[in-house]
């Protein structure tokens, strides 16, 4: 028997900065754990202010060390980094997927532009050599390696608009500049606005954050999904099914000297972005090219057996680390503090977690490896170390900071996401370590979770939505007829307490004894709730035992009364969210299932009602009372009445 009700399912993606502050004032003094501070002269230990000690700085609730530069994204001077790349699910006019870098300045006078691919292709429509070459950063076409030549100059600033999309603000020289003679350097910094020759794609200033240096700026691309396909990224997968966008963002600084050199520098940060229908991922590092490959992402929940309102929820993240690449021996494979979850509307809006530091309950684990359940461990990369097949995966546990379930299935708000966000660290060839950063966003949508248990939880819930459960004997005519009619009553409604078993006789003239009629009415405690009264209950599977003469009876009948046994299982079928019964293999080697409505042998299996559907031969159903003189008769109130042969 099953029960449906309009369960929505939701799944989106992640990053995560820290901003430090080296001086905190509270209101109730939380002292941080596991680090060294300060409380600060003249307050107590209940009102305070605490400092952290020199080579360490304040994050969140503890003090850990400082790096070198007062800067908290590390850049120093000259340097540029992403900060966080996702896929806006909820965008309409702008480009829509997002990445946040911070940047600084060589020197003050340095004049700097920001800068994406150029799609260039062959007459066969080949991506071009000049255009792959164009994602290592020694082609840049600025350099004073040869101070001679054109690329030491202002001029080549002509091939830097040509080979990029650059801000469009950036003002190229003359077609004439003259190497020997170049144009001094006119161009203003150029990093805000739109690039050129894509007319959606935009960058947009973020303001300053508590703890930024002076000489740190942040910007958010906002970058169109079509105009990257076509114009801005090596692309490949289908459109609309799944497609992998590779790029690049960059940024050129070029600052004038007293003679013609130009001395220009650049940095480049490689990205891979997909998309499919349910899951976006970004990766994004230092390294010539992204290192994973085949990446997926699966949400999970996995529902108490005895108790569906307690429930677990994991995110598997799997993918495959290409050959030339190997574990880093000195850190984990996934570092545990990068490893973190959110869950909102939006990137910005999500509350995050540090999801594999804080480790799982008892409760949770247990829930996890039910014999129901997925059986699999929490945060460990699965292999760690031994990557022959070079297939990885870590499952991150969706939880809160308080260790309940990150997410609510059944809540009919704004389609919300899954954010999980970690860093892959590994070693090239040559033993020198790299790491990438990769970013996932999952909808949390009908058909995006995976359940566990479902079937299992529903069995024991059943006496939640179910009032009574009767069996009736024969036909009745009247009222009066129907008060004469063998009753069973009171079957019981969960398997703990095993078959229910009646003996009793049955006499009559009329082979209208041989008609059950199972009675099945619903718990108005629970279609009173509010937003229930449109539910019924169903009958998804009847199945009927024949017993013929005393030869099996004994053995089905102690198959039948032992719940360790299990004579019938549900097997659940999540893509058609239906249930069905099935034999256990000892029962159907007791009893043979059949068809016909008249069955032959010492003991057969028949299923009267199969997903839903009475069988025309041997059952039928009685909807429940149409009009106020019937709701008053005996059978009144009974949501579904199957009677069977």
């Amino acid at each position: 028997m099953q029960h449906e009700s309009n369960r929505g399912y939701r799944l989106h993606s992640l990053t995560f900065i820290t901003f430090l502050s080296l001086v905190i004032i509270c209101e109730s003094c939380n002292k941080p754990q596991n680090s060294s501070y300060t409380i600060a002269p003249g307050t107590s230990t209940e009102n305070c202010t605490w400092v952290c000690d020199p080579g360490f700085s304040r994050a969140n609730e503890t003090c850990i060390i400082q790096s070198s530069s007062a800067d908290p994204y590390s850049l120093g001077t000259g340097g540029m980094q992403i900060l966080q790349a996702y896929f806006n699910m909820s965008c309409l006019s702008h480009g829509c997927w997002v990445i946040d870098i911070a940047y600084s300045k060589t020197s003050p006078s340095s004049k700097i532009a920001l800068y994406l691919p150029r799609v260039e292709t062959d007459s066969d429509g080949v991506y071009s050599e000049a255009f792959n070459q164009s994602y290592f950063l020694n082609k840049f076409p600025c350099k004073i390696t040869n101070l001679s030549s054109k690329a030491a100059t202002t001029c080549c600033l002509q091939d830097f608009v040509s080979q990029y999309h650059v801000i469009s603000s950036f003002a190229a020289p003359s077609a004439a500049c003259d190497p020997a003679s170049p144009d001094a350097l006119s161009q203003a910094d150029s990093v805000f606005g739109q690039f050129s020759d894509m007319a959606i794609s935009t960058v947009v200033e973020l303001p300053p954050t508590t703890g930024q240096s002076t000489i740190v700026s942040r910007a958010r691309l906002l970058l169109d999904g079509d105009e990257l396909r076509s114009v801005g990224s090596t692309f490949s997968g289908a459109i609309g099914v799944e497609e992998k966008l590779d790029l690049f963002v960059g940024l050129a600084q070029f600052v004038p000297t007293s003679s013609r050199i130009l001395d220009s520098s650049a940095s480049q940060v490689r990205l891979s972005l997909t998309k499919s229908e349910h899951l976006t991922v970004s990766t994004f590092g230092s390294n010539a090219y992204t290192f994973l490959s085949y990446i997926s992402v699966r949400v999970h929940e996995v529902l108490d057996a005895s108790d569906p309102a307690k429930r677990s929820q994991y995110a598997a993240v799997s993918f495959v680390l290409n050959d030339q690449y190997a574990p880093n021996l000195n850190s984990q494979l996934i570092p545990s503090a990068s490893v973190l979850a959110g869950y909102g509307a939006s990137e910005g809006e999500a509350s995050w977690v540090h999801a594999c530091e804080q480790g799982v309950s008892a409760e949770f684990a247990g829930r996890v490896g039910q014999a129901c359940g997925p059986a699999v461990e929490m945060c460990a990369a699965s292999p760690a170390m031994d990557l022959a097949d070079r297939f990885v995966t870590v499952n991150v546990p969706l939880q809160t900071a308080t260790g309940g379930p990150l997410f609510d299935l059944g809540d009919a708000g704004t389609l919300q996401s899954v954010f999980v966000s970690l860093v892959v660290s590994v070693v090239d060839g040559a033993g020198r370590p790299v790491s990438t950063k990769l970013s996932t966003a999952v909808p949390v949508a009908q058909g995006g979770v995976g359940t566990w248990c479902d079937a299992e939880a529903g069995l024991t819930t059943l006496e939640d939505v179910v009032d009574t459960v009767d069996l009736l004997v024969g036909t009745a005519g009247s009222a009066q007829d129907l008060a004469r009619l063998q009753r069973v009553t009171g079957i019981h409604r969960t398997g703990a307490a095993g078959a229910h078993n009646v003996t009793q006789s049955v006499g009559s003239r009329s082979i209208e004894s041989g008609l059950l009629t199972l009675a099945v009415k619903g718990a108005d405690a629970y279609f009173g709730l509010p937003g229930t009264a449109a539910y019924a209950l169903e009958l998804e599977d009847v199945a009927t035992l024949h017993i013929m003469g005393d030869s099996k009876y004994a053995a089905v009948a102690a198959l039948l009364a032992d719940p360790a046994a299990a004579a019938f299982s549900v097997v659940a079928d999540r893509i058609n969210r239906r249930a069905s019964l099935a034999a256990s293999a000892g029962l159907a080697g007791l009893c043979g299932a059949v068809a016909s409505a008249y069955p032959q042998g010492s003991c057969v299996l028949r299923y009267d009602v199969r997903a839903r559907a009475p069988s025309p031969a041997t059952a039928y159903e009685i909807t429940p009372a149409p009009n106020a003189a019937a709701a008053a008769s005996p059978l009144a109130g009974i949501e579904r009445v199957t009677s069977s042969q």
